[in-house]
Formats: structure tokens, C-alpha cells, sequence
């Protein structure tokens, strides 16, 4: 019993350990990273947005629906800094991370080859864009579904919310 417990410690200290590596190399990556145009893009419909409604408006002619603008929204009340881009995009990208090492029935060896593969650790953190929102809802979902149908109001939020992030 005390062995089991010991290798169940060492095992979640790993987990750990793999978050925030990711993490650390996440923030250094989006510390260097130039933004782009099309990132700032959705800073700035939301700046020129005084209300949830003027935003919506702002957002009529985008292709995109709206959830990472709400994000942006939600969240530029912390600063007007152009880094609320990174900050966003990295905590979802994080948030994603660490359920999906808690979660994924992988081998603790696939799980690392997934979390510093190029999309996650990168196009879906580093390029302040909605990708890494999509992750952590898609993961949610995943992690919902693998406990089967006890939530189907949950996996219906999910999926309403995953179904706005991306055109």
C-alpha cells in the first residue's frame, strides 16, 4: 500500500512537473513573440466596443463568432496593454494543458510528445488568437464524455461554447 501511494505521488508530481515546464516555456515564447496584425485585430474591435451591445455590433461583419472577443472583453478591464492578448491566449492554452495531462488516458510518455508538439505549444498559446479556447473546450469535452452521459446539460454548455470559437 505504501508503495502504491509513493508511485502515485511521484506520478502526480510529474503531472505537475509537465505543466509547468510547459507553462515556463510558454510565457518565454509569447514574451518574444512579435503580435500580428489579425491578433491585435480583435483587441481593437473590443477596445472600440463601449458595451456588450456595441460589440456585438462591432463583431457584424467578422467572420469569427464571439466568444474570444468576449474573453478580450471580459478581461480588458485588467489593463489596456496589448498584452492581454498573451495573457488570454496562455491561460487557456495552460488551462488546456493541465487537463489534459490530468485527464487524457495516455501513457506518460504521449502525453509529453502531445504537450510540446507544435500546435499546443505554440499555435494554440503563443499566437494570441482563439485556438487555445478551442483546446480547453474540446478537452472539456473530452473529460466530460469519458465519464459518459451523467452530464448532458454540462456537455451541451460545452459544446455550445466550442461551437463559438472558431468559424
Amino acid at each position: 500500500r505504501f508503495r502504491r501511494i509513493l508511485e502515485n505521488l511521484r506520478e502526480q508530481f510529474g503531472l505537475v512537473l509537465l505543466v509547468l515546464i510547459y507553462a515556463a516555456v510558454v510565457g518565454w515564447l509569447a514574451s518574444h513573440h512579435e503580435l500580428w496584425r489579425d491578433e491585435v485585430r480583435a483587441l481593437n474591435i473590443v477596445r472600440a466596443s463601449g458595451s456588450l451591445s456595441e460589440l456585438f455590433a462591432n463583431l457584424r461583419n467578422e467572420g469569427h463568432p464571439a466568444l474570444w472577443y468576449l474573453l478580450l472583453y471580459a478581461f480588458s478591464w485588467l489593463t489596456s496593454s496589448n498584452l492581454i492578448l498573451p495573457l488570454c491566449s496562455a491561460a487557456a492554452a495552460v488551462a488546456a494543458v493541465t487537463l489534459f495531462v490530468a485527464r487524457a488516458p495516455f501513457s506518460a510518455l504521449e502525453k509529453p510528445l502531445f504537450v510540446f508538439g507544435y500546435f499546443p505549444i505554440y499555435e494554440y498559446s503563443v499566437a494570441s488568437r482563439n485556438y487555445g479556447a478551442g483546446m480547453l473546450l474540446l478537452f472539456c469535452f473530452c473529460s466530460l464524455q469519458r465519464d459518459g452521459l451523467r452530464r448532458p446539460i454540462a456537455i451541451g454548455c460545452v459544446l455550445f461554447l466550442l461551437a463559438n470559437t472558431s468559424a
